[in-house]
């Protein structure tokens, strides 16, 4: 796994479009394990605005921009990593149960 984190952070800066849009599909992939992955992607996705799909348009980068860029890859090199469930585990014939009830003015 660490291999792949380093070439998430190892990757350098998109130089068009069509490649800020594979960068974006990656992490939005992940969104839901990256928390405020909207937010952050915000200033990257103003890039795709006006752009054709496919098109090669080069991105003009600002500050506000690669610091963005920088924040996204550090939270999909730091998201949770996800695992398999391990079918043959010594917990298994361990469980744990809970309940919730809520009486309501008609008992």
């Amino acid at each position: 796994m660490p291999e792949k984190v380093a070439t998430i952070t190892n990757s350098p800066k998109p130089e068009t479009v069509k490649e800020l849009r594979h960068f974006l599909a990656i992490s939005n992939f992940y969104r839901r394990f990256i928390p405020h992955t909207a937010r952050t992607q915000a200033v990257l996705n103003s890039y795709k605005k006006g752009a054709k799909r496919n098109g090669r348009t080069p991105i003009l980068w600002s500050e506000d921009s690669t610091a963005t860029f920088g924040k996204g890859k550090r939270d999909l090199a730091e998201a949770t990593t996800l695992y398999y469930t391990v079918a043959d585990a010594l917990l298994l014939n361990t469980a744990v149960g809970a309940a919730f009830h809520q009486q309501g003015s008609k008992g």
